[in-house]
Formats: structure tokens, sequence, C-alpha cells
């Protein structure tokens, strides 16, 4: 696939997230005319989005989550949530043991908001075949790891939701900034 300046601007404007592993991997290769500037910066975001796929792709289904901890460490060896500007919020698909599926990106939102819609996020636990649970993280950039009301509530709709479709929430994890061994259970502060 020919990497254009419709793809650039459609992951300017969409995120990375949006695009297909070779869609991303054309923008990487992309060669841009002489007088259109390629941001190293954009190369770097491309290039560090489509390793975080293939990390997360191969790794070893043979991890149990049993706690809050376990759950954070898997989320920091797979995800670079420092240095964000924004935040980024995910799910994280579990089998029946507990052992990860697999995580994905639901979406990128503002300096303290996220827009999260619960119909993507189960659309996306559904699709994935041997899933049964299912876990929720998102940086606050802030590093302040007070939930909001809004993280309060969005983790107990989802939680409901969940029940009505027979997936199970293990927990919504808040990472604090660029400090990568601060975060916030909201399972165990009791909100779940």
């Amino acid at each position: 696939m020919k990497a254009t300046k419709e793809l650039r601007e459609r992951a300017e404007s969409y995120g990375t997230a949006h695009l297909s592993d070779i869609e991303l991997a054309a923008l990487i290769g992309y060669k841009p005319k002489p007088n259109e500037a390629l941001v190293s910066s954009e190369f770097i975001k491309h290039v560090h989005e489509l390793s975080n796929r293939f990390r997360a792709a191969d790794f070893d289904l043979a991890m149990k989550v049993q706690s809050s901890r376990q759950l954070f460490d898997y989320i920091t060896t797979r995800h670079t949530l420092q240095n964000l500007f924004v935040e980024h919020f995910y799910v994280i698909a579990l089998n029946r043991q507990n052992k990860v599926i697999k995580s994905i990106k639901i979406s990128e939102g503002g300096l303290d908001a996220c827009l999260v819609d619960p119909r993507v996020i189960f659309t996306q636990l559904l699709s994935i075949k041997g899933c049964t649970t299912f876990a929720l993280f998102h940086n606050h950039p802030s590093g302040n790891l007070t939930p909001s009301q809004q993280d309060i509530n969005i983790t107990k709709k989802l939680k409901e939701g969940g029940k009505l479709l027979d997936l199970h929430l293990l927990d919504h994890i808040i990472i604090g900034g660029n400090n990568f061994n601060t975060y916030l259970s909201l399972g165990d502060e009791g909100h779940l």
C-alpha cells in the first residue's frame, strides 16, 4: 500500500490506533515530496505504535493476572504511558483463567478526559475468542491518581453492562503521569 498525504492526515486527525498494521507500516516507509516535511516525531510515533502492536501480539498467554499489581506489571511492560500529554484508554481481554489474550486502545483524549463508549468496548470484547473477563486502564497525564467522578461512573457502567453479557470486569487501573511505579486500582479502592 502506498502511503499518501491523506493517510498521514487521517493518522493526525484520528490517531495511529485507527490505522491498520499495513497502513501504519506504509506511513513508516513514507517518503515526502520535496515541498512536504515529514516531522521526525511523527515517524517515531508511528514506529512506537507499530512496535507496541507486535509486542502485544507476541505476549505469552501463560501470564495469569491475580492482583492489581500483576495487572499493573503487565500494563507497564506492554505499554508506554509515561510522557503522554493526553489521556489514553485501553481494555484488556482475558480468558476464564484470567490469562491475558489481548489489549486494545479504545480512545485517545484530552489533557484530563477521554471519550469512552461502552458499545465500542463491548463490540471489541465480544469479537475476541475466549474472552470472558476484561480489565480497563488509562493514564492521568497530570500524575494525580485520584479517580474523577467520570472514571468511577464509566467503571460502574461497564461493570453493569458486562454482567448483562457475561463478561466480568476484573479491575480498572489508573496510571499516574511519568512515574513508572504509581497506579491506583479502582477495585482495590472499592469502586467495583
